[in-house]
């Protein structure tokens, strides 16, 4: 049997990896196919992509409450269930989504199945009972899963309390009721609301960030740092990719300041790289610039890099 692992967005690739694991070893006549882990290098990846989704005897569709709205987990899920007159394909809760979130949404005409040993149990039955080689005996395959879901459970759980938040919009002042202080968090392509103010403690990473203001310098907070900070949101070890900041203001170290001021030099450098190559009939929709600006308050070489890719 194939078996079509979808995702969309991290958590969501993360638990498709683990169950790609998972099964080998429950059900090991499963082949199962998660396109990171099993397109080779320099392989076509969307002719790969369609023709595996095509092969493909039955899906998992990984759904959470950040990716259900996204078009490309949609399409997987369709092209899945197409080209089969019987129910292949379930969707799978990973987090706090509900059925009823999904109301509307084209993923609720499937039979949605929760992630907890009781439910999951039952998908794990159905893929059993559908194996025309290497089925297990029921209780074989209670044995089995008993032995082996309480690993899955836990990195499930890991991954819940990791935070990697991606494809969302987050109220910052929100986010920090649960703690002062955000650390080592990873943030993608989320749009921060304020009003806020941050006070980056030491390091944060903004790689194709975008600042809503007029200038970066409009969102500065100066401050005698020898005065306790009170009433800011501290920020520790942070990175943030694609992300967009509104009605945010920054503080910290002048040392930490001046490093956020070179973003507003990185911005204008490529603008000035744009309108050359515009000016000199260079440029194409195939050139991407991309600015990455790392904040440390001590001293580190390479604080600042600018990569202009032409493909």
């Amino acid at each position: 049997m194939k078996l079509f692992l979808s995702w969309s967005g991290s958590l969501s690739h993360q638990i498709s990896i683990e169950l790609r694991e998972w099964f080998r070893i429950v059900l090991p006549t499963i082949e199962p196919f998660v396109s990171t882990e099993d397109i080779r290098k320099g392989g076509h990846w969307s002719t790969i992509l369609a023709n595996k989704i095509s092969q493909s005897d039955r899906g998992i569709v990984c759904v959470t409450k950040s990716n259900f709205e996204k078009p490309w987990l949609q399409y997987e899920t369709g092209a899945l269930q197409q080209s089969h007159q019987e129910p292949i394909v379930y969707t799978l809760l990973v987090d706090a989504i509900r059925p009823e979130h999904l109301h509307g949404n084209p993923l609720s005409l499937f039979q949605h199945t929760r992630f907890d040993r009781e439910d999951f149990r039952k998908l794990v039955g159905s893929l059993n009972n559908d194996l025309s080689v290497g089925a297990r005996s029921v209780a074989d395959l209670d044995d089995v899963f008993g032995q082996y879901w309480p690993r899955l459970e836990q990195r499930r759980n890991e991954l819940l309390r990791s935070k990697s938040y991606t494809q969302n919009v987050i109220y910052l002042p929100e986010l920090a009721r649960e703690t002062p202080i955000i650390a080592g968090q990873n943030f993608e392509d989320i749009v921060f609301k304020g009003p806020a103010i941050i006070a980056l403690l030491d390091f944060a990473r903004f790689t194709e960030c975008g600042f809503r203001a007029p200038t970066i310098e409009s969102m500065i907070w100066e401050r005698d740092p020898k005065i306790p900070i009170v009433g800011a949101i501290g920020l520790s070890r942070c990175s943030f990719t694609r992300c967009e900041f509104e009605g945010i203001g920054f503080t910290g170290t002048p040392e930490v300041l001046e490093m956020l001021r070179k973003i507003e030099l990185a911005i204008e450098v490529m603008r000035q790289s744009v309108h050359e190559l515009r000016k000199d009939g260079k440029a194409s929709p195939t050139i991407m610039i991309i600015a990455q600006c790392a904040v440390h308050k001590s001293p580190e070489p390479n604080w600042f890099e600018l990569k202009r890719q032409c493909l």
